[in-house]
């Protein structure tokens, strides 16, 4: 923030002119041109929120991230390892950049790193098949536990099937098989399409210096060009439920769940950090989704089952507070390493969107039946009930 808007900050050196006499003592000040102080700034960072997202993603590696939906100010920007900054002054001792640098705690995850969404882009193949017509309400598919694609078999999460999915089934229980079908169905150049028009090819522009460039949403042309490779329907069912070639950032799916909130294709972070009462918030205005009502009332019944007793996200549940989330898991290879990723992504009251909240957390629990329902759920949980008790006051 500091490097940004360091105008703001730095103020403006003064100086004085003098007539000195041939041994050099001042005789008459000629001039006078006094020092002006530095702005403060402001910036939209909740820290009640940001110490409830420290606390609860405690000594995990991840990231949680949080934003106002109507203006796209962030209210959490949370990573972990992390440093303390009176560790860095007056000088940085080389033993406390060695531990930093090799906690890779320099990073920041929720701008500086991308990853795969997992389970949490199954709402964007969901938005692509819903706007291509490939699924309405009636639309059923049978989940038997593993599809195959040519001579490949690719498994569900539920290895002995859901049986007949809908969407909303679907995203609640974060079945792999619809997505599966519904993604063969429409085609990686819609499901490209979709995530493009969410920005998730680009980066958001937040007022951050380094974020990475680092971002792949893949194609038939994208695997052409990078890789000398033709596109395979095995690559397009990966792409489905968010694996394969494709990389975001936290932010970029904080973004994205914001947009759904507010049923638009694209939200601008910003931290807000404006000199103080010279600005007001920015309602966000983007191009819409385009789903009809009853379009949208289908992906959000699925999203607030999801965080329901018979969804994958149910331990992110609270008492008097509808919340509309997704679930995922992905798995990647970091340093020759194989690691998963838990994530959540969601936004409350479902009924009256206020705040998007993303929670990813690297190292899935071996226990965690709930595909990161049970890793990243409860953080994201955390978040939602500071902010219930600081913002929604019965």
């Amino acid at each position: 923030i500091e490097k940004t808007f360091d105008e703001y900050l730095a103020g403006a050196d003064g100086f004085e002119i003098w007539r000195v006499d041939p041994l050099g003592f001042q005789n008459k000040r000629l001039e006078l041109n006094p020092p002006k102080q530095g702005s403060s700034l402001v910036t939209s960072l909740d820290v009640d929120l940001q110490i409830a997202a420290e606390t609860a993603l405690g000594d995990r590696i991840g990231a949680v991230l949080a934003m106002d939906i109507e203006t796209g100010e962030m209210l959490i920007l949370a990573s972990n390892p992390s440093y303390d900054l009176n560790e860095l002054s007056p000088f940085i001792p080389q033993a406390t950049f060695d531990k930093i640098n090799d906690a890779g705690a320099w990073l920041n995850r929720g701008v500086q790193l991308s990853y795969p969404p997992g389970s949490s882009f199954k709402l964007i193949t969901a938005i692509a098949g819903l706007r291509d017509g490939a699924i309405d309400a009636t639309t059923k598919i049978n989940c038997q536990g593993a599809y195959r694609v040519g001579n490949r078999i690719f498994h569900c999460n539920n290895r002995s099937g859901h049986g007949p999915m809908d969407i909303e089934t679907a995203i609640a229980k974060s079945c792999n098989v619809f997505f599966y079908e519904i993604g063969l169905e429409i085609g990686i150049d819609k499901i490209s399409a979709e995530a493009k028009r969410f920005q998730l090819d680009k980066k958001t522009g937040i007022e951050l210096p380094f974020e990475t460039s680092r971002l792949v949403v893949p194609g038939k042309a994208w695997k052409k060009k990078k890789l000398g490779e033709s596109w395979w329907p095995g690559d397009t069912t990966n792409t489905a439920i968010g694996q394969g070639f494709l990389l975001v950032t936290p932010l970029q799916m904080l973004t994205t769940i914001a947009s759904i909130a507010r049923n638009e294709t694209r939200t601008q972070p910003t931290l807000k950090a404006i000199v103080k009462d010279h600005e007001s918030s920015q309602i966000q205005q983007h191009s819409p989704i385009n789903l009809t009502p009853e379009q949208r009332g289908l992906l959000d019944k699925g999203m607030q089952a999801c965080v329901s007793p018979i969804g994958t996200g149910k331990l992110a549940q609270i008492k008097g507070l509808n919340i509309s989330g997704k679930t995922g898991t992905a798995d990647f290879r970091a340093h020759g390493t194989d690691v998963n990723l838990a994530w959540f992504v969601g936004y409350a009251p479902s009924e009256d969107p206020k705040i998007a909240v993303v929670v990813m957390v690297q190292g899935k629990k071996h226990s965690d039946p709930f595909y990161g329902g049970s890793t990243a759920g409860p953080v994201a949980k955390d978040v939602f009930l500071a902010y219930k008790k600081k913002y929604l006051k019965e």
